[in-house]
């Protein structure tokens, strides 16, 4: 879900809501600077100020927001998958979906030693796919940094036979 505010050097605050297309106005706002800031989970924050005279309409353009995992506050997501007997399970194409919204993220290969890897965000939940074998949602600990499951064991896939 993507938020939008926008705030003034005053302290006035205004929530905006987006209409279907990803488009927003705020009729009621006074003239003055006004700092816009759009974020949504997973995402850097989007912050710009704009000007606004009196009875001006202004059009403040795409704004565009840059995942977490591409930047400097990546983190990883890191993993291993196992056979039923708990071997390695090498060369096995590992597909990462995003809980909320429920999407696809990226995929990735695990090693020789059934280890894998992808950059993610830390404000994001994920379940992680390695053939018909699930496991998520994984969530980033601080405390550990490093992704767990709900009840905070590694992230380990049990490959289904």
């Amino acid at each position: 879900t993507v938020q939008v505010g926008l705030t003034s050097l005053t302290g006035d605050s205004e929530a905006l809501s987006l209409d279907d297309r990803g488009s927003f106005s705020a009729d009621a706002l006074g003239p003055g600077t006004w700092v816009l800031q759009v974020s949504a989970t997973g995402y850097a924050p989007a912050v710009r100020p704009v000007e606004l005279e009196p009875g001006e309409a202004m059009d403040v353009g795409e704004v565009q927001l840059t995942h977490r995992s591409t930047g400097p506050d990546a983190v990883w997501l890191r993993g291993q998958a196992l056979d039923a007997d708990g071997a390695a399970v090498a060369g096995a194409l590992v597909e990462i979906f995003v809980v909320e919204p429920a999407e696809a993220f990226t995929t990735t290969t695990t090693a020789a030693d059934g280890a894998f890897a992808a950059p993610a965000a830390e404000d994001e939940a994920y379940l992680i796919r390695v053939g018909a074998a699930e496991i998520g949602p994984v969530t980033w600990d601080a405390e550990s940094g490093a992704f767990a499951t709900e009840d905070g064991s590694p992230v380990t896939v049990v490959a289904a036979p």
